[in-house]
């Protein structure tokens, strides 16, 4: 059954591009000009590589705009790092005898039995 659809098949008469009569299906496809052929595949491959060189380029773009995304970021993590510190320190400083005299002296005008008081007169 299947040797008769090949059969049938190649008895199918077409006309070729150059307005030859192919007796079959082989001889169509072997009339048309090697040449021809050859250029139909180039067009396609060149698409092809066309397509994909758009698609490479703009996955290198978002790479660099990601790369220089990273950077940011990471300096902005440094600078964060850095205030944590900071906090870190301030925080242990106002837990200090030092600081509390320090206030105390700044907000409530606290004044040490053994400081000298001074009275500028103008």
């Amino acid at each position: 059954m299947q040797g008769r659809r090949i059969r049938e098949s190649e008895k199918i008469i077409n006309v070729s591009p150059s307005g030859k009569r192919a007796k079959n299906v082989k001889d169509h496809f072997s009339s048309i000009p090697n040449k021809r052929r050859f250029i139909v595949f180039l067009v396609c491959f060149g698409i092809i590589v066309l397509i994909t060189g758009i698609g490479f380029a703009s996955s290198l773009k978002t790479l660099g705009e990601l790369s220089d995304q990273k950077s940011l970021l990471m300096d902005q993590k440094e600078d964060l790092e850095m205030t944590s510190e900071m906090l870190k320190e301030e925080a242990e400083f106002t837990t200090t005898r030092e600081f509390v005299e320090y206030m105390a002296r700044k907000l409530l005008g606290w004044i040490n039995p053994n400081d000298k008081k001074y009275v500028i007169v103008d």
